[in-house]
């Protein structure tokens, strides 16, 4: 909290001509992100209520709406320019409903926000890399997993116990997270 994601993402869809825009967030911060988006770009956004009909613009709808199949379809029936995650971190559980419910939505561009740290489960973070591009993750979460997680095998299955200790595959982390993040601390 505090780091500005707000203003900085605005600026950046403003910079970009962004014209319809996706914005999901918790319930608790859309007005905060509708007056962000009118002080910071001068977007008019709307909030999603239930409205029966989405049109072109920026919107901000919460992560518990957008489960809602039927809502869901509303969002789905056209490209957006952006679809932005805010606090992403809400969609490291790769099979909840609101991680596959942010996936169908189709968008050019798609920018994760957090300021959770998100490197304390390395299998987590698949699930948001997947979100931006699945080249950032690859296709298999258990390859990704295998990869860059420690694993404690035990007569019951293989349990994860923290990120790997091979160095080579640490770097290959940082340099992926170099790749898709505009502030991050390097993985030790």
């Amino acid at each position: 909290m505090g780091l500005g994601k707000t203003p900085e993402t605005v600026r950046f869809l403003k910079e970009r001509n962004a014209r319809t825009v996706l914005i999901v967030t918790p319930k608790i911060i859309r007005t905060q992100w509708q007056q962000q988006l009118k002080v910071w770009g001068d977007f008019d956004a709307t909030i999603y209520e239930s409205q029966s009909v989405i049109s072109e613009g920026v919107w901000i709808v919460n992560y518990d709406k957008l489960r809602n199949e039927t809502t869901r379809l509303k969002f789905r029936r056209f490209q957006w320019d952006y679809l932005v995650l805010d606090e992403a971190h809400k969609i490291k559980n790769r099979g909840s409903k609101q991680t596959l419910a942010v996936k169908e939505i189709p968008a050019a561009h798609r920018v994760a926000l957090t300021g959770t740290p998100i490197l304390r489960y390395v299998d987590d973070l698949w699930s948001i890399l997947h979100f931006l591009d699945w080249t950032y993750s690859g296709i298999s979460y258990w390859a990704f997993r295998d990869y860059f997680c420690e694993m404690k095998h035990t007569e019951w299955g293989s349990n994860i116990v923290g990120l790997t200790k091979n160095p080579a595959k640490v770097a290959v982390l940082n340099q992926l997270m170099a790749l898709v993040s505009i502030r991050n601390d390097a993985v030790e």
